[in-house]
Protein backbone atom coordinates (compact mmCIF):
# COMPACT_ATOMS: atom_id res chain seq x y z
CA UNK A 1 0.00 0.00 0.00
CA UNK A 2 3.05 2.26 -0.06
CA UNK A 3 2.09 3.27 -3.63
CA UNK A 4 -0.93 5.09 -2.21
CA UNK A 5 0.77 6.71 0.79
CA UNK A 6 0.94 10.23 -0.67
CA UNK A 7 -2.21 10.02 -2.78
CA UNK A 8 -4.65 12.70 -1.61
CA UNK A 9 -7.53 10.74 -3.16
CA UNK A 10 -6.92 7.65 -1.03
CA UNK A 11 -7.15 6.85 2.67
CA UNK A 12 -6.65 3.50 4.35
CA UNK A 13 -8.20 2.87 7.75
CA UNK A 14 -9.03 -0.27 9.66
CA UNK A 15 -11.57 -1.09 12.33
CA UNK A 16 -11.22 -3.74 14.99
CA UNK A 17 -12.86 -4.85 18.19
CA UNK A 18 -9.44 -5.57 19.72
CA UNK A 19 -8.72 -3.73 22.96
CA UNK A 20 -6.94 -0.37 22.72
CA UNK A 21 -3.80 -1.89 24.32
CA UNK A 22 -3.83 -4.71 21.72
CA UNK A 23 -4.29 -2.12 18.98
CA UNK A 24 -1.20 -0.24 20.17
CA UNK A 25 0.81 -3.47 20.19
CA UNK A 26 -0.36 -4.37 16.66
CA UNK A 27 0.49 -0.88 15.35
CA UNK A 28 4.01 -1.14 16.78
CA UNK A 29 4.55 -4.78 15.77
CA UNK A 30 3.59 -4.19 12.13
CA UNK A 31 4.72 -0.53 11.90
CA UNK A 32 1.28 0.50 10.71
CA UNK A 33 1.07 4.03 9.32
CA UNK A 34 -2.70 4.27 9.10
CA UNK A 35 -5.46 4.66 11.69
CA UNK A 36 -6.61 1.55 13.53
CA UNK A 37 -9.93 2.39 15.11
CA UNK A 38 -11.56 0.50 17.97
CA UNK A 39 -15.26 -0.21 17.55
CA UNK A 40 -17.52 -2.75 19.19
CA UNK A 41 -17.59 -6.36 18.06
CA UNK A 42 -21.22 -5.85 17.09
CA UNK A 43 -20.27 -2.91 14.82
CA UNK A 44 -17.45 -4.92 13.20
CA UNK A 45 -19.95 -7.63 12.28
CA UNK A 46 -22.44 -5.03 11.09
CA UNK A 47 -19.84 -3.41 8.82
CA UNK A 48 -18.95 -6.73 7.18
CA UNK A 49 -22.56 -7.93 6.95
CA UNK A 50 -21.74 -10.86 9.29
CA UNK A 51 -19.60 -12.29 6.51
CA UNK A 52 -16.37 -13.10 8.30
CA UNK A 53 -12.93 -11.63 8.78
CA UNK A 54 -10.89 -10.09 7.43
CA UNK A 55 -13.24 -7.91 5.44
CA UNK A 56 -12.04 -5.47 2.80
CA UNK A 57 -14.38 -2.70 1.81
CA UNK A 58 -13.54 -0.04 -0.75
CA UNK A 59 -15.77 3.02 -0.78
CA UNK A 60 -15.75 5.24 -3.86
CA UNK A 61 -15.80 9.04 -3.76
CA UNK A 62 -19.59 9.01 -3.96
CA UNK A 63 -19.67 7.02 -0.72
CA UNK A 64 -20.84 3.79 -2.36
CA UNK A 65 -19.30 0.36 -1.84
CA UNK A 66 -17.10 -0.36 -4.87
CA UNK A 67 -15.68 -3.64 -3.54
CA UNK A 68 -16.61 -5.92 -0.68
CA UNK A 69 -14.62 -9.03 0.12
CA UNK A 70 -14.74 -11.03 3.33
CA UNK A 71 -12.57 -13.83 4.56
CA UNK A 72 -9.20 -14.70 3.19
CA UNK A 73 -5.79 -16.08 3.80
CA UNK A 74 -3.73 -15.51 6.91
CA UNK A 75 -0.32 -16.47 5.48
CA UNK A 76 1.70 -13.42 4.37
CA UNK A 77 2.40 -14.68 0.82
CA UNK A 78 -1.25 -15.54 0.19
CA UNK A 79 -2.44 -12.27 1.69
CA UNK A 80 -0.08 -10.36 -0.61
CA UNK A 81 -1.27 -12.37 -3.60
CA UNK A 82 -4.90 -11.68 -2.70
CA UNK A 83 -4.26 -7.97 -2.34
CA UNK A 84 -2.41 -7.85 -5.66
CA UNK A 85 -5.11 -9.76 -7.55
CA UNK A 86 -8.29 -8.34 -6.01
CA UNK A 87 -7.88 -5.13 -4.05
CA UNK A 88 -5.13 -3.25 -5.90
CA UNK A 89 -6.79 -3.49 -9.33
CA UNK A 90 -9.99 -1.99 -7.91
CA UNK A 91 -8.07 0.81 -6.18
CA UNK A 92 -6.17 1.63 -9.38
CA UNK A 93 -9.41 1.61 -11.37
CA UNK A 94 -11.11 4.01 -8.97
CA UNK A 95 -8.12 6.32 -8.64
CA UNK A 96 -7.75 6.51 -12.42
CA UNK A 97 -11.33 7.86 -12.55
CA UNK A 98 -10.53 10.88 -10.36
Amino acid sequence: MKNFHDNKFFSFITFTFESPSDINMIIKKYSLKFPVIHISKQDCYRLNFNSGFPASIIINKQGKVALFKSGGATEVAKVSQDIDSTILPKLVELLDKK
